[in-house]
């Protein structure tokens, strides 16, 4: 699957999963399964930076891919009327985002990431904090990565 054609793959599969919303087994965290590769999925994060950062929850349309040129995870929010926000959190947005390790063909040791990050975090949360936080973020998490 080429990089270009995902979104597009998300929006079919938004339409597919949307409609069966209501009727979706619930599995943890996931509200609505189709699929171990198709699923809507509510994280929630805790409180930050000594208070400064509320706690965060997130509803996302998740898909996962893994194929002969690419394995990874990609994302959208939904809004899920079975899921509305709550006040101990700040809903949070996330934008078309996500992971993808592309192999490298000859190269079994290697591969080419693609990280695409673009949440709004919703609340008010000062720029320059979000700003100082996403390299270590990221940082740690390709350092996770070569460790697996």
């Amino acid at each position: 699957m080429d990089l270009t054609e995902i979104p597009s793959k998300i929006d079919e599969l938004r339409r597919q999963i949307m409609s069966c919303a209501s009727e979706g087994e619930k599995d943890g965290w996931h509200l609505v399964k189709q699929s171990e590769e198709v699923y809507i999925l509510r994280t929630m994060s805790h409180g930050a930076a000594m208070g400064m950062i509320s706690a965060r929850d997130f509803v996302d349309l998740i898909v996962n891919v893994n194929n002969k040129e690419v394995v990874g995870t990609m994302g959208e929010s939904v809004t899920l009327e079975s899921c509305p926000p709550v006040s101990e959190y700040v809903r949070g947005f996330n934008h078309y985002c996500g992971v993808l390790c592309f192999r490298i063909e000859g190269e079994p040791n290697k591969t080419k990431l693609v990280y695409i990050v673009q949440a709004d975090i919703g609340g008010q949360v000062p720029t320059s904090l979000v700003e100082m936080a996403i390299p270590s973020v990221i940082a740690s998490f390709c350092s996770s990565l070569k460790k697996q």
